[in-house]
């Protein structure tokens, strides 16, 4: 069962998302008297005309824009090892998405899945579907990362928890595992919450600040967050803390929660904005493209005031443009075979990163949920959305 909060999608995108019922909504009576009766039978009877059966037709195609920037990543990718010969099916698309898979497997994108089941990664050579710009043929690739659902974290039973060994513990705890998860995407925490009220406040009269949960945000931090510690000093500090021993559930969350700091540390969040001086038109899509929405949402407890600020904030997104690409990796195929085997290297060393580290991350995220659940009073279904793992993508009318 996932605990994935659904966010609203521009209802242009061609990604699908696995859609489930609101919790806590209430069939009305009229539905339940209907599903409780035998379904109406409105098909007359069978006829003696039915469709012909067509063998060997393929179950779908997709218009290349660039044939030759799919055949040259498929060459890079059968010389980097990341394409087997054996995968060609007589067509380049196919083949980069059997060596993708093949790739993000083999870094525990199952795994993944388990806690960001609507993640997916998207090659393309073409973002003018979202900018809503025809412009002429590309020499780059795009390598694109998109959350189309959140990932609640429950931080709060964690926290406590790590605080019964050493007060300092939970603040350099969260500045890691916040900061790790910022690497990959946009992550929602009490900080944005506060940013956002206060925001929304300086829009409000007094009367209407009476009725609002506003003014109570800042209040609503955990007290052990008051003040978090630089990165690195945070760092030190969980390895320190793990050296010197602890419980088995405290040491676990620790190991957990650096592992992800090792597998990470050498990366910085790659998101759109920093291609721009390499590609101006990164601009235009920027300026025609809503925020990211976040693949994490850290909450104190479900239900709390940083959760009723995300919902909030987040509600529009996508209703006039596209939401924006958490992460961008950009190819630049217009050159000679070696300067692409070292581009297509490095794009696919960030994203074999990030993968593992997010692997690591849906374990911890997954034990912080059991001492959530563990210490609250026995509840209803669990909320969220049932998904299968996810798998990359590559978008064959992009490429």
């Amino acid at each position: 069962m996932s605990r994935s909060v659904p966010c609203r999608q521009d209802r242009r995108a061609a990604i699908s998302t696995l859609k489930g019922s609101r919790p806590g909504r209430r069939q009305s009576s009229r539905a339940s008297a209907c599903n409780s009766r035998e379904s109406i039978r409105v098909i007359g009877k069978p006829v003696g005309l039915t469709l012909p059966s067509l063998k060997d037709l393929r179950s779908c195609y997709r218009s290349i824009t660039n044939d030759q920037l799919a055949a040259k990543i498929a060459a890079s990718m059968v010389r980097l090892g990341f394409c087997e010969v054996d995968d060609w099916k007589g067509n380049a698309v196919d083949f980069v998405r059997s060596g993708l898979n093949r790739f993000c497997c083999k870094h525990r994108i199952e795994v993944v899945s388990e806690v960001f089941p609507e993640s997916q990664v998207l090659l393309t050579d073409d973002l003018s579907e979202r900018i809503g710009d025809e412009r002429g043929p590309s020499s780059r690739l795009f390598v694109l990362v998109d959350y189309q659902g959140v990932a609640m974290v429950q931080a709060g039973r964690t926290l406590e928890l790590l605080g019964c060994q050493d007060a300092n513990l939970p603040r350099a705890f969260f500045q890691v595992l916040a900061a790790n998860l910022g690497r990959w995407m946009r992550t929602y925490d009490y900080r944005d919450a506060e940013h956002y009220a206060e925001n929304q406040i300086e829009w409000l009269d007094e009367d209407e600040l009476k009725e609002s949960f506003y003014p109570q945000v800042p209040q609503a931090r955990p007290a052990c967050l008051k003040d978090l510690p630089d990165y690195d000093e945070a760092v030190k500090f969980l390895k320190k803390s793990l050296v010197n021993g602890g419980s088995g559930e405290v040491a676990e969350l620790l190991r957990l929660c650096l592992r992800m700091h090792a597998e990470g540390c050498k990366y910085d969040l790659a998101y759109p904005a920093k291609l721009c001086q390499e590609i101006p038109e990164i601009e235009d899509y920027i300026e025609s493209t809503d925020d990211p929405l976040p693949g994490a949402l850290i909450v104190a407890e479900e239900g709390d005031l940083t959760e009723a600020c995300f919902t909030e904030e987040i509600q529009y997104l996508g209703q006039e443009n596209w939401i924006s690409a958490s992460l961008m990796l950009a190819i630049n195929l217009d050159q000679g075979a070696l300067e692409i085997d070292r581009n297509v290297m490095k794009v696919f060393d960030h994203l074999g990163a990030m993968l593992r580290s997010l692997a690591v991350a849906a374990k911890l995220i997954q034990t912080m949920r059991r001492l959530y659940d563990g210490s609250c009073s026995p509840r209803g279904p669990e909320p969220g959305i049932q998904a299968e793992a996810g798998a990359p993508a590559v978008r064959g009318e992009w490429l």
